[in-house]
C-alpha cells in the first residue's frame, strides 16, 4: 500500500502533460523553422556562387589575388556561403569568404552580402561599393530597388532575384544576359 501511495504521488496531472505535449510541438516547429531558414541560405548561397560566374568583372587585380566575399551584418550567409564557394576560383582568383565588421573593409570586397534593411542603409552601402567597385547583394525588402545590385525576393515559397542595372553599371560590372534572363526583375536606374 505504501508503495501505490508513493507511485501515485509521482504521477503528473494531465494538464501537465497536455502542456509539456505543446511544448515538445512548438519546440520541433521551431527546429523545422530554423532549417527551413537555413536551406533558403543554402540555395541563396548557391545563386551568389552563380552570380560571380555571370558577372563580367571589368578588374579582378593582380593575377592570383583574392576574390573576397565579404559577409556584413548577415550572419544567416556566413556558414552558407563559405560552404558553397570553398575551394572555387574565378579567373585564376580564389574566392575567399570574410566576415566584415565595418564600412571601410567594403574596399577589400568585391561582393558585399549585406543584412542592411532600411532604405538609407542600403543607399549608404551602394554609394560605398559603387566607389570600391563592389556588387552589393541582400535579402532586404525591395533591396536592388533601394540601391542594392542583386536583391534577393521570394516568390511563391521560391527564391529569385532583382538587379540593377545602373547599380551594377556604377560598381564597373556587367550582368550576363544569362543570368539577366532569370532575373525577376530588372532595374535599370538607381533608384525607383
Amino acid at each position: 500500500m505504501h508503495n501505490k501511495s508513493r507511485c501515485y504521488k509521482g504521477r503528473r496531472s494531465p494538464g501537465f502533460l497536455g502542456r509539456l505535449f505543446i511544448m515538445v510541438l512548438l519546440c520541433c516547429a521551431s527546429v523545422a523553422r530554423s532549417v527551413a531558414f537555413d536551406q533558403e541560405h543554402q540555395v541563396k548561397a548557391a545563386f551568389i556562387a552563380n552570380f560571380i560566374r555571370f558577372i563580367d568583372w571589368s578588374d579582378l587585380g593582380r593575377p592570383g589575388s583574392k576574390f573576397v566575399v565579404g559577409v556584413y551584418g548577415a550572419e544567416a550567409f556566413e556558414h552558407s556561403v563559405e560552404d558553397v564557394l570553398a575551394g572555387r576560383s574565378i579567373s585564376g582568383h580564389p574566392i575567399v569568404v570574410e566576415q566584415i565588421h565595418s564600412d571601410s573593409e567594403i574596399k577589400l570586397c568585391r561582393m558585399v552580402v549585406s543584412g542592411a534593411s532600411s532604405e538609407e542603409r542600403v543607399d549608404r552601402l551602394s554609394r560605398i561599393c559603387s566607389e570600391s567597385g563592389a556588387v552589393l547583394v541582400g535579402e532586404a525588402d525591395d533591396f536592388a530597388r533601394n540601391g542594392g545590385a542583386i536583391g534577393f525576393v521570394m516568390i511563391s515559397s521560391r527564391v529569385r532575384f532583382d538587379v540593377n542595372l545602373e547599380v551594377a553599371r556604377k560598381a564597373h560590372v556587367t550582368v550576363s544576359s544569362k543570368l539577366l534572363s532569370l532575373a525577376h526583375q530588372i532595374y535599370k536606374e538607381g533608384r525607383s
